[in-house]
């Protein structure tokens, strides 16, 4: 691996002569927890050069199918599995963010800047392209990604093949066929949505609500951990509802130092079941659990008596010592 040549590399990347403006392309996407292999799909994406996109995704696992596609102005999801659709605006930065190779890119790296070091592994062929085998390793094991490797079309930057491997899971996508000139027959960024569905407003089904700390519990179905306030003060108590897109609600609550300096927040909400949904690599401990310290977001999480707890500090300099001393008082 060079080292010294990832910069330069990157850079000509990002300078790429072509831009895509329209492709199809045929993907897998494989997500592991362990060992196990928990999500398979396959994803058929559709792109013109005017603005709309269409994807469908297809679960081998939990045969989940669904559709995403905008007309230039909004975005609709399209659950045909479980008969559900939501509409969402969309605005002209989301469009050039969803459509430009150079863009993904460089968000990837923008994420990573702080926690990886980057690599130039070599020139590889793939799928008859020429592509740039780029490699983030992570500095810390406690990444949010985890360790990275990205290929990338050296004439456009756009990723066709990537994985990211922590100690407890492993994502792998790559494309299986992609045509950057395609020519798409008429009607093909339709999706037929049965006219008994109705397409409701994601901004609104998703729109938090200011509550009590009662109405909060009530909502949980349980008394929930708050931190004493001898030395910082709640300002916010909220409601999320996220039933209709991972089935649960949520209450998140803001703390301020007793200055008025934002300090740290709190989600809490019951644990998700299923494969792949528990905590991943415990690394500390909290109240004499075993807990996740996520050094990206400056974040714990723990599960106690039926709900997680996730905390999160606005200040960086908070270093992780204080922030299980004062979970640890709790109550």
């Amino acid at each position: 691996m060079m080292k010294e040549s990832a910069g330069n590399i990157i850079r000509n990347a990002l300078k790429s002569e072509k831009t895509v403006k329209s492709y199809y392309g045929e993907s897998e996407i494989k997500v592991y927890q362990g060992d196990e292999l928990i999500e398979n799909s396959i994803m058929t994406e559709y792109v013109s050069d005017d603005g709309n996109r269409k994807i469908i995704s297809k679960d081998k696992i939990s045969r989940q199918e669904t559709a995403a596609f905008n007309d230039g102005s909004k975005i609709i999801f399209y659950n045909k599995t479980l008969g559900e659709a939501y509409e969402t605006e969309m605005g002209m930065t989301d469009m050039l963010r969803l459509s430009d190779p150079r863009e993904q890119l460089k968000m990837m790296l923008d994420m990573t800047e702080e926690s990886h070091e980057c690599f130039f592994v070599g020139e590889e062929p793939f799928l008859d392209l020429d592509t740039y085998h780029l490699q983030l390793k992570q500095k810390e094991d406690d990444s949010l990604f985890g360790d990275v490797d990205l290929w990338v079309e050296q004439k456009s930057s756009f990723i066709v093949k990537m994985t990211m491997e922590s100690a407890a899971s492993k994502i792998e996508m790559e494309y299986k066929e992609i045509n950057f000139s395609p020519t798409f027959a008429e009607g093909i960024f339709s999706v037929n949505i049965p006219e008994n569905i109705e397409i409701s407003s994601l901004e609104k089904t998703m729109e938090p609500a200011e509550v009590s700390l009662r109405e909060a519990a009530e909502t949980l179905g349980q008394n929930f951990l708050k931190f004493s306030e001898d030395d910082m003060k709640l300002v916010k108590v909220t409601l999320l509802d996220y039933r209709q897109s991972i089935g649960r609600f949520e209450v998140e609550l803001e703390y301020e130092t007793l200055e008025g300096t934002p300090l740290l927040s709190t989600s809490v909400f019951p644990p998700p079941e299923g494969p792949g949904m528990g905590l991943g690599r415990k690394n500390i401990t909290v109240r004499g659990k075993k807990a996740k310290f996520e050094k990206m977001i400056n974040g714990i999480t723990w599960d106690e008596d039926g709900l997680r707890y996730s905390v999160i500090m606005h200040n960086p300099d908070v270093p992780i010592e204080d922030m299980i001393s004062m979970a640890a008082n709790m109550k």
